[in-house]
């Protein structure tokens, strides 16, 4: 993961990145949100599988598929159906480079 982040010059703090060893992405994102404070509304999630995605929905932060990640045409239709915004890579870097 680093040599991709790095490869997009996008830096991470190590004490901010989780894995799901100890638990799923939803558990996960919980936990962020207590122990930090953090109303979902102002949290935002964006993975390259609408199942995960769907998983974490009860939480109520803001979802979005990785449209240029590891997914079919399937899964994003299934995550237009459901709701979830679809976002492609140059769309990510505009909003959130």
């Amino acid at each position: 993961m680093h040599k991709i982040l790095q490869a997009n010059e996008i830096s991470l703090v190590d004490a901010n990145v989780r894995d799901t060893s100890g638990g799923g992405k939803r558990q996960i994102i919980e936990e962020i949100l207590h122990a930090r404070g953090v109303a979902p509304q102002n949290f935002r999630f964006i993975d390259d599988q609408i199942d995960t995605l769907i998983k974490v929905r009860p939480t109520g932060v803001n979802l979005a598929l990785a449209a240029w990640g590891y997914n079919n045409e399937q899964q994003v239709a299934k995550a237009k159906t459901s709701g979830i915004e679809v976002l492609e890579l140059q769309e990510f870097f505009e909003r959130f480079g």
